[in-house]
């Protein structure tokens, strides 16, 4: 069984829609419990640091 890493966008924590901020939860939520990690995009941090 393959499994791919879940890509989670930050811009979903900080939207002033509260369902987009409980989705953000549920998808961190679910990525740590099935895979132990995800990779984080659209958070502001550069790729240079």
């Amino acid at each position: 069984m393959s499994r791919s890493i879940p890509s989670i966008d930050f811009r979903l924590a900080t939207s002033d829609d509260p369902e987009k901020r409980q989705q953000f939860v549920d998808e961190v939520g679910d990525a740590l419990k099935d895979i132990g990690f995800f990779a984080l995009t659209n958070h502001g941090i550069p790729r240079s640091l």
